[in-house]
């Protein structure tokens, strides 16, 4: 996917999520403008830095403030730990229900809650709203020897010289 597109893509993915946070967090434009004015929104990221969710984050976190009533400052905290589970716990058990704290949460966090033992897991994923729902993001990353400036070039470059790596054989 070409960088313009990717940016597209991120861009309608940011405005989708940022019509549901407006949608679901403000009864009225004039009340969220009061209630985020000056404030900080945190984004939480319950894995290390640099990974696709991060990116995710930190994508809508650059966009998302100035089209919010208010225009509130948004920051994105990793907070990495048991495959995510801290991070759930956090902002299901500690953080303030007002608006000002986001869990980005990955799939395994539903896998966890069915597979683990409950004592273990330490939030309700059912009891926490669903604001924004992301499909997945692809980064791809073609190094200067192959030649490939585009997408569509990487079908000319014999495919024993590419090397491919990710979470699995299909994924990012």
């Amino acid at each position: 996917m070409s960088s313009r597109r990717l940016k597209v893509a991120l861009g309608f993915i940011g405005c989708v999520a940022i019509l549901a946070w407006v949608h679901v967090s403000s009864p009225t434009s004039a009340d969220a403008a009061e209630s985020v004015a000056g404030k900080t929104i945190r984004i939480l990221i319950g894995y290390p830095p640099g990974g696709g969710h991060d990116l995710e984050a930190r994508v809508m976190a650059r966009h998302l403030g100035k089209y919010l009533p208010g225009k509130p400052t948004i920051i994105v905290q990793n907070m990495p730990g048991a495959g995510g589970m801290i991070q759930a716990a956090y902002v299901y058990n500690i953080a303030k229900p007002d608006g000002l704290t986001i869990g980005l949460f990955g799939s395994s966090h539903g896998m966890q809650a069915l597979l683990l033992k409950k004592e273990s897991v330490k939030y309700n994923l059912a009891k926490m709203p669903v604001v924004w729902a992301i499909a997945g993001v692809t980064v791809d990353l073609v190094r200067d020897f192959l030649n490939a400036r585009k997408a569509k070039d990487l079908l000319k470059v014999d495919p024993d010289k590419i090397v491919v790596a990710g979470r699995s054989k299909g994924g990012s």
